[in-house]
């Protein structure tokens, strides 16, 4: 399969050596848990660099563009994305072979695997396919590589490890050079570390506290790096870099959830009697998803905008998904995923096809592979 190229690869061993003061050994692959991820074994660490997740990423990318130049391909947008959203919920339910299996059925029903028409006028065809996007596509690589490394890093540094808020709060304080509670916006003083995690507090999620910690350092040593090696004037570089982490974040959110949902339904089902038990049983899930979802994709990103409009001096940055319009089309390409009475639909056959008795989920998963639209492509 296709693998990023040996100089990323390069960059990313250099800066975790320098971080960690070890080395770290990667390895590129494609899985069926989708996302990167770091583990020890026997005090060596391996990078697992799921090449799988990209590749979603990268198409995801890819509809955006034609959606943000062209409103008209709103329709397509929505048959393409959930294309590679029930692609990736086949993969990760795969150890349920015959729930994935329904799941890709369906798929290939409503949004056949087919090639992507898309049209670029040429005064943004620069832009699009050779600029902005592409340096989005390379740098969500070193955010989503710097998230990870950090989360090594505080595993393996305790006694560096405050309780979160305090780290949140030093971490802030070191990158703007002065305590951030002296500045102004409007006259009126602020505390962005306060306020903006004030739900997150509230929450009592303790875990997205590390998360928030780890998106701030992956944005702050991205901007670093690329400050070093581009010509791109500071603050389009800064946007630029926002964006590839706001589109990250939203893309990743939305992967995350409906994959929670479905799960959670299907475990809910086997564990009670009755429809009216379902709901309630799954309910408390279900609405974590959806404050963690919020928090990770609103109220972080949020925070980190605020962050680098003040170091920066920039008037204004709007992120790209900000627009309604663009909320309210991924917004109904989530819809599509989590239908509740094709859910239920879904898991039933399922569960009927486990009980035939030449039922073989080996054969199963090799059709689920044998359908997925990226392996075609």
């Amino acid at each position: 399969f296709h693998k990023d190229s040996d100089k990323l690869i390069d960059t990313f061993k250099e800066v975790g050596s320098q971080v960690l003061n070890k080395q770290l050994q990667i390895e590129q692959i494609k899985s069926t848990s989708v996302f990167p991820d770091i583990v020890t074994i026997k005090d060596k660490n391996i990078l697992y660099w799921d090449i799988q997740y990209f590749e979603f990423f990268d198409r995801f990318l890819t509809e955006l563009v034609a959606l943000l130049e062209n409103r008209a391909y709103q329709l397509q947008f929505i048959e393409q994305v959930s294309g590679i959203f029930y692609d990736f919920l086949s993969l990760k339910l795969i150890h349920i072979p015959e729930l994935a299996y329904c799941i890709q059925v369906n798929r290939q029903r409503r949004f056949p695997a087919k090639k992507s028409e898309i049209t670029v006028s040429k005064a943004n065809y620069h832009r699009y396919l050779d600029g902005t996007y592409r340096s989005i596509i390379v740098q969500t690589r070193h955010l989503v590589f710097n998230h990870e490394l950090f989360h090594l890093y505080y595993k393996d540094n305790p006694n560096t490890k405050l309780d979160d808020m305090s780290r949140l709060k030093k971490l802030a304080n070191y990158y703007m050079e002065h305590d951030l509670t002296a500045r102004k916006v409007e006259g009126t003083p602020i505390s962005f570390v306060e306020e903006g995690f004030q739900k997150l507090i509230d929450s009592k999620y303790t875990k997205l506290f590390e998360e928030a910690s780890c998106d701030y350092r992956a944005l702050i040593e991205t901007i670093a790096l690329y400050r070093g090696i581009s010509e791109i004037d500071t603050v389009e570089l800064i946007k630029q870099i926002h964006d590839a982490f706001h589109i990250n974040q939203a893309f990743l959110s939305y992967l995350t959830n409906i994959f929670v949902c479905w799960q959670t339904l299907y475990k809910s089902y086997l564990a009670v009697d009755s429809y009216d038990e379902l709901l309630p049983y799954c309910k408390q899930t279900l609405d974590t998803a959806v404050e963690t979802a919020v928090i990770r994709n609103s109220i972080i990103p949020d925070f980190l905008d605020s962050l680098n409009i003040l170091k920066y001096e920039i008037n204004s940055y709007n992120s790209v998904l900000n627009d309604v319009f663009i909320k309210e089309t991924i917004h109904h390409v989530a819809d599509n995923m989590v239908d509740l009475n094709f859910m239920l639909y879904a898991i039933e056959e399922s569960i009927k096809l486990s009980n035939q008795p030449n039922f073989n989920p080996f054969e199963l998963k090799n059709i689920i592979l044998g359908n997925i639209s990226y392996l075609q492509q």
